[in-house]
């Protein structure tokens, strides 16, 4: 990474679950981070015949809406459950409702609820190094 170039706006949580992916969003999503963000749930996916997602909004900035949801479909991610944690109202509901992954249960938490989000799908997140 080029020290100019800017922090990813969406980060992985490690997890002690293999078939969780975890992330954290924080400031603004460019179409760049929505793409490395879709990488890193197919390699999750890739390893698994079922996945469960947790998406944890900590510094909302912001983001391109039109990167979320392609039209060709292929922004659809299997999960058997999708957590999204925090972050406004509005992004809260269309990425539970509307959001580019095909889950089978879908839940919204308040940012003060992560932990029974992180009940909900099962797993731990790992200290950061």
């Amino acid at each position: 990474m080029n020290p100019i170039d800017p922090i990813p706006a969406i980060r992985r949580i490690e997890t002690d679950r293999g078939d969780v992916c975890a992330l954290e969003i924080v400031g603004h999503v460019s179409d760049g981070d929505i793409e490395n963000a879709y990488g890193l749930i197919d390699a999750v996916a890739m390893m698994h015949e079922t996945i469960d997602i947790l998406v944890r909004v900590t510094d909302y900035e912001g983001i391109d809406w039109s990167a979320i949801f392609m039209e060709d479909g292929e922004a659809q991610k299997p999960a058997r459950k999708f957590a999204f944690v925090g972050g406004p109202g509005l992004i809260r509901t269309a990425m539970t409702t509307f959001g580019p992954f095909k889950a089978e249960e879908r839940r919204n938490f308040d940012y003060d609820h992560e932990a029974e989000a992180w009940e909900w799908i099962g797993a731990t997140p790992l200290p950061a190094e």
